[in-house]
């Protein structure tokens, strides 16, 4: 249990070293901030962008999502 603590700890100060703008370039895990402050919770509804930069490919996606939690969705995307 306490190996876990350990590591649970160290990962921690890593990605927040990540996150810093003074500790960015020398950290060792690379951190971008998202700037999400809530998690959804099924009311949403409208368009939404997503960005999936994968190994290879990047791929733009387009949500739409209508009437919230028991409305339809509706997904395009297109990979480049």
């Amino acid at each position: 249990h306490d190996q876990l603590l350990e590591v649970k700890r160290r990962m921690k100060v890593e990605m927040e070293r990540g996150l810093s703008k003074e500790t960015h370039a020398i950290a060792p895990i690379k951190m971008l901030p998202t700037y999400v402050c809530a998690t959804p919770d099924g009311t949403e509804k409208g368009d939404f962008l997503a960005l999936d930069l994968g190994g290879t490919n990047f791929r733009v996606l387009l949500v739409r999502v209508r009437n919230g939690k028991w409305g339809g969705v509706e997904m395009h995307n297109k990979i480049y």
